[in-house]
């Protein structure tokens, strides 16, 4: 069955699902559904009126652009892999309800007007958006940004207007930390938390910082999902990964700047390049998730064996 406004059900909880299939409009009926699946509404609040919260998926993903990777297929991906971690993987019964909906909606947003270049390159060439956040500020210039238009989008919407100043204070700290952890520069803080929740998961102890913490990994691990996947949607998102690497290269090249990857070079590059990323970046995490939430694992399977074809 197609997503329709009118479905009642649709079969989303299966790591296959191709994201490539839907239109924008079929994303939102789809976001909408699974939102509804997980009670996110009523966490915040609004199950007799919950049309703040359709605007807001719809106006998030309106907000990516035509780039190769981070586009609104990346953004929903991300998003329907933290739906999955939360309700197949059953990491929802260490979280409030509250920050269950911050998961979501920093996944939905996390990448918010990406314009296919990353964090050095808006730096190096003094971007309208690196002058903006501060050329030395702490955090990536991208992820500020995108934090930036995730806040606003809440307020527009009017999302958390039912909730307590406390609990929509939680909410939105949970999309602040979880843009941010996309960084990849807090890539290993990510690795180091969810060791210590492995080792010590019979005694979590709950408390706040530790919950938000555990928002931004399962968000972070579904940002690097895409080797995760299925054979097929794995080669699909590395193919547009390097296309987009590629774009930046070419537009560096054209502005006289230090080239970052040579796009001439990259296509025979790409398996080393990708084989080094999968083994020391995605694996070694997914191995942690795996261990804690063993749903996981047939995740980490789909990541080995495209290590194997690689």
């Amino acid at each position: 069955m197609r997503p329709s406004e009118d479905s009642s059900e649709v079969a989303w909880r299966t790591l296959d699902l191709d994201v490539f299939e839907f239109s924008a409009q079929e994303h939102v009926y789809l976001a909408m559904h699974i939102m509804n699946a997980l009670n996110i509404p009523a966490a915040l609040n609004i199950s007799h009126h919950p049309e703040p919260l359709r605007q807001f998926i719809s106006q998030a993903l309106d907000m990516y652009g035509d780039v190769p990777f981070h586009n609104r297929f990346h953004a929903w991906s991300v998003f329907h892999v933290t739906a999955l971690l939360l309700d197949e993987a059953r990491a929802s019964a260490l979280l409030e309800p509250n920050e269950q909906a911050g998961a979501l909606l920093a996944a939905l947003t996390h990448d918010l007007e990406h314009d296919g270049v990353n964090n050095a390159f808006e730096i190096g060439t003094c971007t309208p958006r690196a002058k903006r956040h501060g050329m030395g500020s702490k955090g990536g210039i991208l992820e500020l940004h995108h934090n930036q238009l995730a806040q606003q989008l809440l307020t527009d919407t009017q999302l958390l207007e039912q909730l307590t100043d406390t609990s929509a204070e939680r909410v939105r700290e949970c999309v602040r930390a979880s843009i941010r952890g996309t960084d990849m520069c807090n890539h290993f803080e990510h690795v180091e938390f969810l060791s210590q929740l492995r080792d010590t998961l019979r005694w979590f102890a709950r408390a706040p910082i530790d919950r938000v913490a555990l928002v931004a990994s399962l968000v972070h691990a579904s940002d690097l999902s895409g080797q995760a996947l299925c054979e097929e949607l794995a080669a699909v998102w590395g193919d547009r990964c390097l296309q987009e690497f590629k774009a930046q290269a070419e537009l560096e090249a054209l502005l006289n700047l230090d080239v970052s990857m040579d796009g001439r070079d990259m296509p025979s590059k790409r398996a080393s390049m990708q084989h080094n990323f999968c083994t020391n970046i995605v694996r070694p995490l997914y191995e942690l998730l795996a261990d804690i939430f063993p749903w996981v694992q047939p995740m980490l399977n789909s990541l080995n064996l495209s290590l194997i074809h690689i």
